[in-house]
């Protein structure tokens, strides 16, 4: 019979030692092995997108198609929450306050991620409080006049507005949205007095345009397509750069602000996906490259396409926080000029 040797100080030491170091290293292996799935998106949950905009305009419909593919791409599920409000405040609020945990996200254009700018405690940074996930589409905007009025070209509109009392009214998607800012900067062009009525996205704006309750609109073509197909909108011009042409069925090719003699008139709208500032940079890049897989399906480009929506070229979310910040800064000096009046001056 063997019989056990007596454990000695010594050995008790060595063997905590010895163990403390094996317990160390499994507890760093599971970090190891852990970790990085811990930070990707979750999938027990649908991720959800917030629209800044109303149901009905050109950014919901291409949100919804985006969710679609998604799915398709994924398996996952997505809910497409409609938060209209305060220039895009209302929705990025929301998400800002959100788990960072890639389950939300945010759809805001160049207004909304430079809202504090105009508006005083928005309560949010863009460059600050979010990390840039995908680009999304941008598109120059159309000018657009109820379908039965008088007013068939840019002209005739300055000569209305020389000739009403109390000046015109143009419709926006909002405070400091691309609508907003291009009607302040043709009232500053043309010399005209423009009275701008808000409202919470482009389609509610479209449907007050096309009674004649409100004189004009600058919006997206995909946002006012039906309204122009039904014959209640009519498409006088075009935002985008000079010597561009956006056909519109039925109207040919719509001149741009630029070529009818009012350069700084001109302006494209993107959209751009953010996620609340602490998500993990890993999160951020796997939804990126899941979200730009499905944006670039054909189903997606092609819907895209007919609705005048641009597509550009992939960009990683580090190259879209500097596009971000250099557009907040080209933005900025604008809505800071309507805060102050001086667009009309």
């Amino acid at each position: 019979m063997f019989r056990r040797a007596a454990r000695t100080d010594n050995d008790v030491a060595s063997w905590w030692r010895v163990n403390a170091r094996a317990t160390v290293g499994i507890i760093a292996l599971g970090v190891a092995l852990t970790g990085p799935a811990s930070a990707q998106p979750s999938t027990d949950q649908p991720l959800r997108i917030v629209v800044s905009l109303a149901p009905g305009g050109a950014t919901d419909a291409g949100s919804r198609l985006l969710a679609k593919a998604y799915t398709e791409v994924t398996g996952r599920q997505v809910v497409v929450e409609n938060r209209p409000g305060g220039g895009g405040t209302v929705a990025a609020l929301a998400v800002k306050q959100s788990p960072p945990d890639g389950s939300t996200l945010v759809v805001l254009d160049n207004g909304g991620c430079c809202a504090n700018a105009l508006l005083n405690n928005v309560g949010y940074d863009a460059t600050k409080d979010f990390k840039p996930v995908l680009m999304l589409w941008e598109y120059p905007l159309i000018l657009v006049v109820p379908a039965d009025s008088a007013i068939r070209s840019v002209q005739d509109l300055i000569d209305a507005g020389k000739s009403k009392r109390g000046g015109l009214t143009y419709g926006s998607q909002g405070v400091a949205t691309g609508g907003h800012i291009l009607g302040e900067l043709l009232a500053k062009a043309s010399g005209l007095s423009l009275v701008h009525v808000p409202f919470r996205g482009a389609a509610p704006a479209a449907t007050e345009v096309s009674t004649g309750r409100v004189d004009m609109l600058f919006a997206s073509y995909a946002s006012v397509k039906s309204m122009i197909d039904a014959g209640k909108l009519r498409p006088i011009a075009s935002t985008a750069e000079r010597g561009t042409r956006i056909a519109v069925p039925g109207f040919g090719d719509l001149p741009t602000m630029a070529d009818l003699g009012f350069p700084t008139v001109t302006f494209d709208a993107w959209f751009m996906l953010l996620a609340p500032g602490e998500t993990p940079s890993e999160v951020v890049e796997k939804l990126h490259a899941d979200l730009s897989k499905a944006l670039r399906s054909s189903e997606v480009k092609l819907a895209l396409d007919k609705l005048q929506m641009i597509v550009r070229k992939d960009t990683s979310p580090r190259a879209l926080r500097d596009r971000m910040s250099q557009e907040v800064a080209t933005v900025t000096p604008i809505i800071n000029s309507l805060q102050r009046g001086e667009a009309h001056k």
